[in-house]
């Protein structure tokens, strides 16, 4: 979209109309696999260290946003890279309160999925994109992602990136400062602010 209105040539739009050969296709994969109505995508599939932000935060941050919305059910969704977050996230909510479906999707129920999602909160990864393809309410943290490659600029999206440090988007897999300070630096109780915010905000 950038490069078409730089270019002049005509007013451009996004459409996350997604159009499925089915319909119905995104209702009877939620169906298919019992999953809830309100529900929240985590995926915490960075795939270096300087763009995982830890496990731990993340169950920190699903248990304060549960104390919030009690209703929410929580959706771990990805590929096998992710499975033992999953695992950790599962036993630390509870199966009924997060759901793993890691490995378990094809890419176009994982989109499906993904379209359906109140809202994701997610590492720079392939979901990540799916998100901003469909439109669903967005919060990424992305750590030593260049900011400037993924910062969509969309309304519903929320981007926790380095851009404003001096070492920011260095786009390397190892921190020269040794501490990861672009992610360290968030605590999930600041996050859960900005997940509230992204929610108030696309309701």
């Amino acid at each position: 979209k950038n490069t078409i209105d730089a270019l002049g040539f005509i007013e451009s739009f996004i459409d996350h109309n997604i159009h499925f050969k089915q319909k119905s296709f995104p209702e009877t994969v939620i169906e298919k696999l019992f999953i809830p109505k309100f529900f929240i995508i985590i995926n915490p599939a960075g795939f270096f260290e300087t763009r995982n932000w830890k496990t731990e935060n993340y169950v920190s941050l699903c248990k304060i946003i549960q104390e919030k919305f009690p209703q929410v059910t929580f959706i771990v969704l990805g590929i096998g890279l992710i499975e033992e977050k999953a695992l950790i996230l599962q036993k630390e909510l509870g199966k009924e309160n997060c759901i793993n479906l890691v490995g378990k999707t094809t890419p176009s129920e994982a989109l499906a999925i993904v379209k359906k999602a109140r809202m994701i909160i997610s590492e720079d990864s392939g979901l990540l994109h799916f998100a901003f393809a469909v439109g669903t309410p967005t919060l990424a943290i992305l750590g030593s992602t260049p900011s400037y490659w993924m910062n969509s600029g969309l309304p519903n999206a929320y981007f926790l990136d380095s851009s404003d440090l001096e070492c920011g988007n260095c786009f390397q897999s190892t921190c020269k400062r040794g501490d990861i300070h672009c992610l360290t630096r968030y605590t999930p109780a600041f996050v859960a602010e900005k997940v509230f915010d992204l929610l108030n905000k696309t309701n």
